[in-house]
């Protein structure tokens, strides 16, 4: 959009994004919640403003865990940096989110029954062998949330994935499995802690990776990557 040839209103593809302290937005392979009850909207994604490294020769580069990191915006245009919301785990090394470990795809929703904010995320280690999700939860949008498990759905091995609210307030879990071969698609429980028996599989056979699923005018969409990217 042009404003009076403002370039400040121009989204520019490759370009850095800065916060509105004018430093470049951490928020990678995130998702972003509109909040009724504040009407804002809050962007969670990887925090990784740090030095990037190979764990070994075969690995791919990667960061430490630093955190999740949070952004609230009006617009979706201007971004205020609220601060790692969930922070890596510095010193022990069996927790989940050791900085040794990998945390990726954070996403959020509200749940009205608990009146507490929900965030899900994939979960590994170093090597990429656990493939878990796992989950935190918060009174705020903002934060702190407090972590609780990592599990492995439907006793499947869980890679890219995200969750999905529909307009019946059921929530589901969507995940890349069978060794990102297939996805899999389940209700969560009513207080979006954990998945319900109930699981789907779709594409399969079909190496689809990062999937989003939303909801247009009656009708349910799917985007998704090839694994080859």
């Amino acid at each position: 959009m042009k404003d009076g040839g403002n370039e400040s209103f121009y989204y520019h593809p490759g370009r850095i994004w800065l916060d509105t302290d004018g430093n470049p937005i951490q928020a990678h392979g995130g998702g972003i919640l509109y909040d009724d009850r504040s009407m804002t909207y809050y962007w969670y994604g990887e925090y990784k403003d740090g030095p990037t490294y190979h764990a070994h020769k075969k690995a791919a580069a990667r960061v430490d865990i630093i955190g999740v990191g949070c952004y609230s915006s009006k617009d979706l245009w201007t971004w205020k940096n609220e601060g790692i919301v969930l922070p890596a785990e510095q010193t022990d090394e069996t927790h989940d989110l050791h900085i040794s470990n990998v945390l990726e795809r954070p996403k959020v929703i509200y749940n009205q029954n608990t009146n507490k904010y929900i965030m899900w995320m994939l979960i590994d280690d170093t090597n990429y062998t656990k493939a878990a999700v796992g989950t935190a939860v918060s009174d705020s949008p903002t934060g702190p949330f407090t972590y609780l498990k990592s599990i492995r759905p439907h006793n499947s091995d869980s890679r890219d994935m995200t969750i999905f609210k529909d307009d019946d307030n059921t929530a589901y879990l969507i995940y890349s499995s069978d060794d990102n071969t297939e996805l899999h698609i389940g209700p969560l429980t009513r207080d979006y802690l954990d998945v319900t028996p109930v699981m789907r599989r779709v594409l399969v056979g079909q190496h689809r990776e990062a999937p989003t699923l939303f909801k247009h005018e009656g009708t349910y969409y799917m985007v998704t990557s090839g694994c080859t990217g």
